[in-house]
């Protein structure tokens, strides 16, 4: 079987993978309060143990804030989420729970663990139109992100046939002109 994801808890730090493909491999450890930390080319031979590999952990920049609505109440159960993708960014997501979270009844959030540097954060909730804001993590440091919520312009009409007749049971949707 493959190694898989495995939570450690040690005093001193040691970790131990087993089942291991022989070949180079990469260690990947995510720890609470770090960045994602890799070491490369690990050579792991065909029956013995590898080295003692040291990994390296940079502490982590958190980000937090209140997502309000139009009115400048709190909305609970908003995803807000860092976006890896979005402005042609790259990413590969060990633990899903790791890059986004909800709101909580006040409106408030928490991401932690962020690789410093520019993060697309994506803000969620049906009934609203969600948003994207671009915000600059820096290392191990706090950051506040305050986003208002639009519950946009309603649109009525009716679905017609080319003759005037009305139609029954059409999918309608909007999308803004910006989004195509």
């Amino acid at each position: 079987m493959p190694p898989m994801q495995k939570q450690f808890t040690t005093d001193d730090g040691t970790f131990l993978l087993e089942n291991v493909k022989p070949g180079s491999t990469q260690v990947v450890v995510n720890a609470p309060g770090y960045t994602t930390a890799r070491t490369p080319n690990v050579e792991v031979e065909d029956g013995k143990t590898a080295p003692d590999v040291e990994v390296d952990l940079e502490t982590g920049g958190k980000l937090t804030g209140r997502v309000t609505g139009p009115d400048g109440a709190a909305i609970a159960g908003v995803s807000v989420r860092n976006d890896p993708m979005a402005a042609g960014g790259r990413g590969m997501v060990f633990d899903p729970g790791a890059n986004g979270t909800a709101t909580d009844p006040s409106g408030e959030y928490t991401i932690d663990s962020l690789d410093p540097g520019d993060k697309t954060i994506t803000f969620s909730r049906s009934g609203y139109i969600a948003q994207q804001k671009t915000v600059t993590i820096p290392s191990g440091k706090d950051t506040r992100l305050d986003v208002q919520l639009s519950t946009g312009m309603r649109v009525t009409g009716l679905v017609i046939t080319d003759g005037g007749v009305p139609v029954s049971d059409a999918s309608v949707r909007a999308m803004s002109a910006s989004a195509m």
